[in-house]
């Protein structure tokens, strides 16, 4: 992995040398304790996402779900009063303005894009505890329970995954001043092979490395008190993300952004979290030139927690490897997970939330563009009935 990037050694002292600063500034740091308080959700949305934020709030509410909602807006142009003063109060969410909170200058000379001003949005929010997704995020049920979910009970601090494995530079652990140890997982092993010496480990095998699966931020949870050191972190790697950070952390590979500087500041801290073992799903459909996904699914972090917890204490009375992932695709494990389903009774985690990414859910624009059709009728944005049945409750 460390030829993906090249950098020179004064580059990697001066870099070194800033992370060093920020890691101590951290460590001195003390929690706020009147500025972040209760539970809530949090979106960060504006302008062109505007449209589509609204239609995840109305979905967001028809599940269930009573807690509160921030919707955090770049800047004081992507202020809509209708929105913002008459809309979002009877759906119990208001507007919050980041340039507002941080001050027009500072923001401005802040020069953020994208993906770093997600970050920023979900720290500048007024909640501690935070269920944050994306404005293209629908959730199928309600997700009020997340914030009260073992897992979080027990890390304070949910992530769940995308499809794409870790390619992380090693550059990055030199930087974070991070110690890389001895093999503790086996995911760059098939589970049948012995394990390999350290030499011959993949990175993300190691004790004090990142683990093998890139995150998928479009749903995470988090308790700011707990986690308030990784989370600076985090904000850090953002603001400097298209400069620096998301290259070292995904060296142009697929998804680059956001996404894996949140568990970059756990590392960098050594705070504990819960990553869904559950594999994300795709959904698309089928059209005259093949397959067109639309659709990432991720699943109920709390059923997803007793199901490996039950999956590892039978590995263990098995006598079988228990750094084995059950989740990746080797045929071993696709075998060993049949055995499992059986032995423990348990099905498989249900969907808690779908991630649209094509096309984006903007009526408005969609229904203008009029290229989202087959043979001149709508399409099933999801695919046919029959493919999803298994996945989807279609009540």
């Amino acid at each position: 992995l460390e030829q993906f990037t090249k950098m020179s050694e004064e580059q990697l002292k001066e870099l070194t040398k800033k992370h060093t600063s920020l890691k101590q500034d951290i460590l001195k740091f003390d929690y706020p304790k009147d500025t972040f308080k209760g539970k809530g959700i949090v979106m960060v949305a504006g302008g062109p996402f505007l449209g589509t934020a609204l239609t995840s709030i109305r979905a967001l509410r028809e599940t269930g779900s009573k807690l509160p909602l921030q919707l955090m807006l770049t800047s004081f142009e992507e202020y809509d009063k209708d929105v913002c003063e008459t809309l979002l109060p009877k759906l119990n969410g208001k507007c919050l303005i980041m340039e507002e909170i941080v001050g027009s200058e500072t923001f401005q000379g802040l020069k953020l894009q994208k993906y770093e001003l997600k970050v920023l949005g979900l720290f500048l929010s007024t909640f501690e505890e935070v269920l944050l997704m994306d404005a293209d995020n629908l959730a199928v049920k309600d997700p009020d329970y997340i914030l009260e979910s073992k897992p979080y009970k027990e890390f304070g601090y949910i992530i769940w995954p995308d499809f794409w494995r870790q390619t992380i530079s090693p550059y990055f652990y030199k930087i974070a001043g991070i110690d890389i140890g001895e093999p503790v997982r086996k995911d760059g092993v098939a589970p049948e092979e012995p394990n390999k010496p350290r030499s011959q480990s993949q990175l993300s095998d190691l004790d004090g490395a990142i683990p093998d699966s890139t995150c998928e931020a479009g749903q995470l949870a988090i308790n700011k008190k707990l986690h308030h050191k990784s989370l600076l972190a985090t904000v850090y790697y953002n603001l400097f993300g298209f400069r620096f950070y998301y290259h070292l952390l995904g060296q142009g590979a697929v998804g680059i952004g956001d996404k894996d500087t949140f568990i970059a500041g756990l590392t960098v801290f050594k705070e504990s979290y819960y990553f869904m073992k559950q594999r994300p799903l795709l959904f698309g459909y089928d059209h005259k030139d093949g397959w067109q996904d639309t659709t990432m699914v991720q699943y109920d972090p709390d059923q997803d927690y007793e199901y490996y917890q039950a999956a590892k204490e039978y590995l263990v009375k098995e006598g079988i490897d228990s750094r084995i992932n059950l989740f990746l695709n080797w045929e071993y494990t696709g075998e060993l997970k049949k055995k499992i389903h059986e032995a423990i009774g348990k099905k498989k985690p249900e969907v808690q939330f779908l991630h649209i990414h094509y096309p984006k859910f903007n009526a408005k624009k969609n229904f203008e563009n009029g290229d989202y059709e087959i043979n001149g009728h709508d399409r099933r944005q999801f695919g046919s009935r029959e493919k999803i049945k298994n996945d989807l409750p279609l009540d």
